[in-house]
């Protein structure tokens, strides 16, 4: 590879933890800076974009472990990055000893003392991406108890899908549950924000990957389907089978009537 005069390669080892799960794991990130600095805020500057044009991140927090100046030697010879051993505890390796030298690494952190403890490193977060999630529009599954009118819900956090389903389909506070399903393509997310809360087209079930599974109740009510505007849709997403509300249906069971032959 070509390096812009001046710039060296700096391989910078992060941390991440899941704002919401407690998910902990690591990444590395590869980067042409003339010193650390360019090196962090290029580093910066991309996670940024990365959490806004995709979903490869939830709300995260990131931390910098170190960023690796690779000698010019080393470069030509080969860096092993992303090593790791899998046993019973995944322990992870960013730069193992490889038999080269000349690389340097740089902490952004600092060793500080305390009362408590005579050395502890405390390690300020790198880069957020809470904000940038919670700011993105996703697509929910929301259900209630009875059944009658599951069915997906674009909004931008969980409560909002639950109040917007509840609200929509005349059910009382508390009533819907709401489940994350994905968020949605950066494509999608501009017609989102002029949408607000709502329910998602086919053409946005299609973008976040949804397949049209083919569904047709054998009860004799598909013409009172059709006219009530209650449905019989069956979507799969991600590996699992979403089954749209059917209010005629389970009015029907609720009577003891059986499917038609």
């Amino acid at each position: 590879m070509t390096i812009e005069n001046g710039a060296v390669l700096f391989i910078g080892c992060f941390d991440f933890i899941d704002n919401e799960t407690d998910e902990e794991g690591t990444f590395q990130i590869v980067v042409e800076a003339r010193d650390v600095a360019e090196a962090a805020a290029r580093c910066r500057d991309r996670l940024h974009e990365i959490a806004r044009a995709t979903d490869i991140f939830g709300p995260v927090i990131v931390y910098a472990d170190a960023f690796v100046e690779v000698s010019r030697g080393n470069l030509a010879r080969g860096v092993l990055v992303n090593h790791q051993s899998l046993g019973d505890v995944i322990a992870y390796d960013h730069l193992p000893t490889q038999g080269l030298a000349g690389d340097e690494a740089h902490f952004l952190d600092d060793v500080e003392t305390n009362e408590n403890e005579e050395e502890s490193r405390t390690v300020p977060p790198f880069w957020s991406g809470v904000d940038v999630y919670w700011s993105k529009w996703k697509l929910y599954w929301c259900e209630t108890d009875d059944h009658d009118e599951d069915w997906f819900v674009v909004a931008r956090n969980a409560d909002d899908a639950q109040a917007f389903h509840e609200n929509m389909e005349g059910y009382d506070e508390e009533d819907a549950q709401a489940e994350l399903v994905c968020v949605l393509p950066l494509a999608e997310q501009a017609a989102a924000e002029k949408k607000g809360d709502h329910w998602p087209s086919d053409e946005t079930l299609l973008a976040c990957g949804a397949e049209f599974l083919v569904n047709v109740p054998q009860d004799g009510a598909n013409e009172l389907r059709a006219a009530m505007g209650s449905g019989s849709r069956v979507v799969r997403i991600n590996g699992r089978v979403y089954g749209e509300g059917d209010i005629v249906g389970n009015v029907l069971r609720s009577q003891g009537r059986p499917p038609d032959a």
